[in-house]
């Protein structure tokens, strides 16, 4: 039996394998990690959800809005951020799954992450980016 994190893996190669063939994709939130959003949403409609309709639409509006909130506070960009801006698939279902399992001795805000992640890619050197574009201060 094949455990479902090796699964959700598949599904993100997969993805990329649609891509290389010139298939259509979600690109999102950058085309170099464009296997997490449908390789995550099959995972939690195979593996996690008891509602497959309900999840699709929670889980979209839900990334839509982390994605958001990553964009306007700090980067989504590689360009910008260096890979901190990307992540894999298994990557971020392993660091949801310890952050739900965690006893919360010690915790970081989602604005803490984000926070750290525009002032590290500000001090980032160009040669961990993929162009030398600055990060701006995040408006408003």
């Amino acid at each position: 039996m094949i455990p479902a994190m090796d699964f959700l893996s598949c599904y993100a190669i997969a993805v990329n394998e649609v891509n290389a063939s010139g298939g259509r994709i979600v690109t999102s939130p950058t085309n170099g990690a464009a296997g997490i959003i449908p390789a995550v949403l099959k995972y939690i409609i195979e593996f996690v959800s008891d509602d497959p309709d309900k999840a699709i639409e929670t889980f979209l509006l839900t990334a839509a809005a982390v994605g958001m909130l990553f964009k306007r506070g700090s980067t989504i960009s590689a360009a910008e951020g260096g890979c901190q801006a990307e992540v894999g698939a298994v990557k971020a279902v392993t660091a949801a799954q310890l952050a739900m399992a965690s006893d919360n001795v010690y915790s970081v805000t989602l604005d803490e992450a984000i926070e750290a992640m525009r002032l590290t890619a500000v001090d980032m050197s160009v040669k961990y980016k993929e162009t030398s574009l600055s990060v701006s201060t995040p408006s408003g």
